[in-house]
């Protein structure tokens, strides 16, 4: 059972990942700037600080591809739990 919990936890994880990564992705989509959680700015882009902009892109793609990553983990964890079960 605790395997269970642990596997529905690392898939909340992910979706919450997912879900923070993907709104600033897009936020960055809507309105061409993306939020910054560094500095002192509120919003960066592109054309006003590419570093800046670069560095807030790449955090959010890697918490997408993370939260991608737990949520597979967690998916594929759970279907092996249940072959196993029915053995």
């Amino acid at each position: 059972m605790s395997a269970i919990k642990a596997l529905l936890g690392l898939g909340g994880m992910g979706f919450a990942f997912i879900s923070v990564g993907g709104h600033a992705l897009y936020k960055w989509y809507e309105i061409g700037q993306m939020p910054s959680h560094h500095g002192a700015h509120s919003t960066v882009s592109y054309a006003t600080d590419p570093f800046a902009f670069t560095y807030e892109l790449g955090g959010n793609i890697f918490l997408v591809s993370i939260g991608i990553l737990a949520s597979v983990v967690a998916i594929f964890g759970l279907l092996s739990l249940r072959g196993r079960r029915t053995q």
